[in-house]
């Protein structure tokens, strides 16, 4: 089914350029000072080889790592808030999805706005929101076999993500 769902998308990509991207761009890699933000790393996938580095990507993948690392922070919230109140599950489970929610798309917003004539990025709605999804795709398998190999109990994190796909574009 997620096959089907990739092929599905539609994304017009003649003309759109590749460009230098960061390659693991997360919330782990971003500090805010004095209302700012300021990147700190900027080697990348260092699972990547040092020679695929220089290649060029879409930046779209920058912006489906952070949209999953909005994922794992409200994961994260929600472990924890369950060690600490193991009653209000419920509840606190849906306050955390909709921030996730409401996160991911401020920061689209805010993306689509800044981004909106650059040439790296698809000019039409229809386009970014399929260029995005298959971003989305193509990292939560890649975080998929992270945790599989690292945290199995943290595999839902990415499947979830695998499965809000199919509505996203």
């Amino acid at each position: 089914a997620l096959t089907e769902r990739a092929r599905a998308l539609e994304c017009e990509v003649a003309g759109v350029m590749k460009t230098r991207y960061h390659g693991n761009l997360h919330l782990g890699q971003v500090l805010i000072a004095e209302n700012d933000f300021f990147f700190i790393d900027f080697e990348g996938d260092v699972a990547r080889p040092v020679s695929e580095w220089r290649n060029k990507h879409s930046p779209l993948c920058d912006v489906a790592g952070m949209l999953r690392s909005f994922s794992y922070a409200a994961r994260t919230a929600l472990v924890k808030s369950q060690s600490v109140h193991p009653d209000g599950t419920t509840t606190i489970a849906g306050e955390i999805g909709e921030w996730e929610q409401l996160t991911c798309r401020a920061f689209l917003v805010g993306y689509r706005r800044s981004a909106r004539e650059l040439a790296s990025v698809p000019g039409d709605e229809k386009s970014l929101q399929s260029a995005i999804a298959l971003c989305l795709i193509e990292r939560a398998l890649q975080d998929l076999n992270q945790e599989m190999e690292n945290r199995p109990e943290w595999m839902n994190v990415p499947i979830h993500q695998l499965l809000q796909t199919f509505a996203f574009a």
